[in-house]
């Protein structure tokens, strides 16, 4: 039987990458859809979007700059 770890593991890595962004876009979405759940209307729903791709969009953005600094610091330590 698969655990969800062992699914994640076999996935290749921009799959992996898409996935967590997914989880990510949703996250964002439902923070800003939840408040207005009880009069959901299509500007709800915008409004989720746009919050969801900024989530989606900083944390993206924030790991490609980790990650080109680790790989720019490994590099530059075995240099030495």
């Amino acid at each position: 039987m698969y655990m969800p770890n062992e699914i994640l593991l076999n996935l290749k890595p921009w799959q992996r990458y898409l996935f967590s962004s997914f989880i990510t876009f949703l996250a964002g979405a439902f923070i800003a859809i939840l408040p207005e759940l009880d009069e959901l209307t299509l500007e709800a729903l915008e409004n989720g979007a746009a919050w969801g791709l900024a989530f989606a969009g900083i944390r993206a953005g924030f790991k490609a700059v980790i990650e080109t600094f680790l790989v720019w610091y490994t590099g530059w330590r075995n240099m030495k």
